[in-house]
């Protein structure tokens, strides 16, 4: 399951990201050349990297691609390697769950609000949910130790 939940992630992100590209190029084909830019484009762009960024997630943890610091790594892998890891990935899974849970909370509270935004009034809840649900992905994928075969560093392992 987790791999079906990477190849979505995935593409969720590609389309996020090429639309991003396709609006900013259409915005500035628009503005300067036509001196009629696209309305709402940059409110457009955020929901669009808030799309690609939770998307995103899910694939930072299977390529073990999270932002690491190698200061203490060589004399902690020495001692403590496995602890290191379980602990690490614990709080992996803590953390996407949290973030997943306070995005659905939110999400729920913008429907039963009807908060919208503020340009375009489009109704909040739909983005809110959309990164709940790519949040709980990448917590899913946390949580069965999933990583992609040709993650960097090397086959998985047992934690």
């Amino acid at each position: 399951m987790p791999r079906y939940l990477v190849v979505l992630s995935r593409g969720v992100a590609a389309i996020a990201l090429f639309a991003m590209m396709v609006l900013t190029f259409v915005d500035v084909i628009g503005r300067y050349a036509f001196n009629a830019p696209v309305f709402g484009v940059a409110e457009m762009i955020q929901f669009l990297l808030a799309i690609s960024i939770f998307a995103a997630m899910s694939l930072a943890s299977a390529n073990r691609g999270h932002i690491t610091v190698d200061v203490l790594e060589p004399a902690l892998d020495r001692v403590a390697r496995r602890p290191r890891r379980l602990f690490v990935r614990a709080l992996s899974i803590l953390t996407f769950a949290l973030i997943a849970a306070q995005l659905g909370e939110l999400a729920y509270e913008a429907w039963r609000t009807d908060r919208t935004t503020i340009v375009l009034d489009w109704p909040l809840a739909g983005i809110l949910c959309a990164c709940a649900l790519l949040a709980l992905v990448a917590f899913v994928v946390e949580l069965s130790g999933y990583r992609e075969p040709d993650a960097a560093d090397g086959p998985p392992e047992d934690a």
